[in-house]
């Protein structure tokens, strides 16, 4: 199949070079000739490449050190900077900060849910500042985003797509974190486990955490099941009550309140109940559970943008591509100590 370059020359009657250096706006050739071969470009859907047009435009300017570009981090909370209140989107930032910087661009935060301008204008403030990589760091659903064109910019989400807007994306391996935190239990000898977990955060994960639950309870003899304390909110009387019915020997959750709940409640962790966390961060200090290396999911997400656009793919993809990050346990002081050592 021809390239797009070759169909433009044919169409031209001029060389291959004529067209590159065209497509390059070289001054040796006539502005008449370049802006001929250019119109012909955009009318067979040629889209100009803005990676290699960084590239060469550091080379000219023989500075090995200029940044080859900048991408923009979307974030979408209800205000602009509250995303930073939350470790899991610190972690995605920083990761995606540090790969920028290594694979030789600048990353610019940008607020989609800013009640003041609309997403075309949005749209057309990334263009203005010659970013056409994007990274949506936030997991929720806003109209903006329904809205924004998504045709000018190539995409990247961190953490899973939005149901309707399927981009590719990088995020954590729910279902394998849950084996892990599970079978770091059973090691440490806890044989009744039970999960509480929100129907928020489970579709969050687009239903990875019950996925993941039920697989391993079907391994599990029947006495060892407890049934899934699965609220739409977690609530302190309800938990309480879940959790004297069926006693388990440790608990799994992703919100460490249900802990507190459990010494409020007059037990010892991990004494009388352990206690596991599927989303641990630093800011848990001693807590036991996975921790999601949320850092690894922005790097991962900066290696596929920019890819991307070295491919020149804009839009969203027809068949999107989601690369799953591995979680790592943390050792906490709210489980006991292995069995086997």
């Amino acid at each position: 199949m021809d390239s797009i370059q070759v169909k433009i020359a044919k169409k031209a009657k001029v060389s291959q070079s004529t067209v590159s250096r065209a497509l390059k706006n070289h001054p040796a050739l006539p502005e008449k000739t370049r802006l001929k071969i250019q119109k012909i470009a955009r009318d067979l859907g040629y889209t100009p490449n803005p990676l290699i047009a960084s590239i060469f435009r550091s080379m000219r300017r023989g500075n090995k050190k200029e940044s080859l570009g900048t991408l923009a981090f979307l974030t979408a909370h209800p205000t602009e900077h509250e995303w930073k209140d939350f470790a899991t989107y610190r972690d995605f930032y920083e990761g995606a900060y540090k790969r920028a910087i290594e694979q030789g661009f600048t990353i610019e935060i940008h607020w989609a849910a800013n009640p003041s301008i609309t997403a075309e204008r949005l749209a057309s403030i990334l263009l203005a500042r010659g970013i056409a990589g994007v990274i949506i760091s936030s997991r929720g659903s806003i109209k903006t985003f329904n809205e924004i064109p998504w045709e000018r910019f190539s995409v990247v989400r961190i953490g899973l797509s939005h149901q309707t807007l399927r981009f590719n994306c990088s995020v954590n391996h729910q279902t394998h974190t849950l084996r892990l935190v599970s079978n770091q239990l059973v090691n440490k000898g806890y044989t009744r486990l039970g999960f509480a977990i929100t129907a928020k955060q489970n579709a969050a994960a687009e239903q990875n955490w019950i996925s993941g639950i039920l697989l391993w309870q079907s391994t599990q003899s029947a006495e060892n099941i407890v049934p899934i304390y699965f609220p739409q909110n977690l609530e302190k009387l309800a938990f309480l009550e879940w959790y004297h019915t069926h006693k388990p020997d440790a608990v799994v959750s992703v919100n460490p309140d249900t802990a507190q709940w459990l010494r409020e409640h007059g037990l010892i962790i991990p004494d009388d109940v352990g206690f596991a966390l599927l989303d641990w961060h630093a800011d848990y200090g001693n807590y036991a559970g996975a921790d999601q290396n949320n850092y690894l999911a922005g790097e991962a997400a900066v290696d596929m943008l920019v890819d991307q656009l070295r491919r020149n793919e804009f839009g969203i993809p027809d068949h999107p591509r989601t690369l799953l990050i591995e979680s790592s346990w943390h050792e906490g002081e709210t489980v006991r100590q292995n069995l086997h050592v």
